[in-house]
């Protein structure tokens, strides 16, 4: 274990000298990495829960380890996106003001359903 997290800090520690660009790049590809696999572990557990109903479905999402990696996942998509939408405002809206406002409707939206994530997660 102590390999592992040492093996962490050095990625880490690898990416924090990046340029601001490329340290999002990164942190795209990184969360891309992640939703993959947790759709395979969904689709895993809906093949192995089968049929579905809203009783099983519940079920799949009972365990904490399976609410903090669905909250894992939900963090990373809404962070993927900031940065896709960040990008896109940077490159296609000219006038300051309007991108600066666009951007904080984004993240207003994401911070919001960040915490309707956590609340539908933890509400049963």
């Amino acid at each position: 274990m102590t390999n592992l997290l040492k093996g962490c800090a050095s990625v880490i520690e690898k990416l924090s000298p990046l340029p601001y660009g490329l340290r999002q790049w990164v942190g795209q590809r990184l969360t891309a990495v992640l939703m993959i696999i947790y759709l395979i572990t969904i689709c895993v557990k809906m093949v192995l829960a089968r049929p579905l109903d809203f009783i099983q479905w519940q079920y799949i999402f009972q365990p904490v380890w399976m609410k903090l990696w669905t909250l894992l996942f939900m963090l990373s998509l809404f962070y993927h996106a900031w940065v896709g939408v960040r990008d896109i405002f940077m490159d296609y809206v000219g006038l300051l003001p309007l991108r600066l406002g666009l951007q904080a409707l984004v993240a207003s939206v994401l911070l919001v359903y960040s915490i309707w994530s956590f609340n539908i997660l933890w509400s049963f």
